[in-house]
């Protein structure tokens, strides 16, 4: 489909767009042992939110669809102030587009999930290859400063599956969390 990314117009978002994109985005820029998409992602922390805060979670990187997966240090960076308002501006546009109001509880679940999500997958994604010396310790030290930093790990599975399989995925979560929206 197609997007004004600074000012999106009713219709413009669609999902099949949304899931597309966010299966062909590469968390942590793709520079992982395995290639782990945004849409998985997705997916994962609407399972683990609140039920009622389900919707959020899966939508809460939508403007990554359109604008592509930014590594944390660079977007928190003073010279992207205009990058994040545009990011904000798009994801606020998402959430309206498919009726999710978020409030500060949902708010906070879902950045609460996202974050732990990170303690499962970058042990696993970013962790050393078998080159690196004492490779078992670099990866307990790695597995540690996840946890001190982004909380307990979830438990979830990563399977790091093919874009094909992530974009049917997120599709299928969110038929099941918008019915309304799907049968149309």
């Amino acid at each position: 489909g197609w997007l004004h990314p600074f000012a999106p117009r009713p219709g413009e978002i669609q999902i099949r767009d949304i899931a597309r994109g966010l299966a062909s985005t590469y968390r942590y820029r793709g520079q992982t042992r395995q290639l782990y998409n945004v849409a998985e992602h997705s997916v994962i922390v609407s399972l683990y939110v609140a039920p009622e805060h389900a919707r959020e979670a899966l939508l809460h990187d939508g403007s990554e669809a359109y604008l592509g997966d930014m590594v944390g240090p660079v977007k928190a960076a003073p010279l992207m102030a205009g990058f994040r308002v545009v990011e904000d501006r798009l994801q606020a546009a998402i959430y309206a587009a498919f009726g999710v109001t978020l409030t500060s509880e949902s708010a906070a679940d879902v950045h609460t999930i996202d974050r732990r999500a990170c303690s499962d997958e970058m042990p696993l994604l970013l962790a050393p290859g078998e080159l690196v010396e004492d490779a078992a310790l670099v990866h307990e030290a790695h597995m540690q400063a996840c946890r001190i930093k982004y909380g307990a790990p979830l438990g979830a599975a990563i399977p790091c599956l093919p874009v094909f399989q992530s974009e049917y995925l997120f599709l299928s979560r969110f038929r099941e969390l918008f019915p309304e929206i799907a049968a149309e």
